[in-house]
């Protein structure tokens, strides 16, 4: 068998990789663009026999059905950034929860903590407990 051959054998469509998801499942999908529009909202069309699935992301670029507030307890989203898409969703009800980085820097002054994306060491603090 080449390699070729195997990776024909791996290749499903977006609603088999779909399929394989779980209810109590945990999902890290790409931030910005690089989210897989076919594949998540291939998970959406299956929400109503999910429970307590987290979508982790961050600066979303589309508006995913699972940002809507009907998705709650199916599909539960936390964000490692807060962009446009999430505003616009979260001012319509919808339950987003942050994921905030807890960041400690040495100074001459002494330690300095405070919140950012970018960190080495990290605190994970939500919003509201999933």
């Amino acid at each position: 068998m080449t390699w070729k051959d195997d990776f024909r054998r791996k290749c499903v469509s977006a609603d088999e990789a779909a399929a394989l998801i779980r209810s109590g499942d945990n999902i890290m999908v790409s931030g910005a663009n690089s989210a897989p529009p076919d594949i998540v909202n291939a998970l959406c069309r299956r929400y109503k026999e999910l429970e307590n699935v987290t979508i982790w992301s961050g600066l979303l670029m589309y508006g995913f059905d699972f940002l809507k507030r009907e998705y709650k307890g199916h599909i539960n989203y936390v964000t490692i950034f807060y962009g446009p898409v999430e505003r616009m969703f979260a001012g319509e009800g919808s339950r987003i929860s942050r994921f905030i980085f807890q960041m400690r820097t040495r100074r001459p002054s002494g330690w300095w903590t405070g919140s950012t994306p970018c960190c080495v060491k990290y605190r994970l603090r939500m919003k509201k407990a999933l």
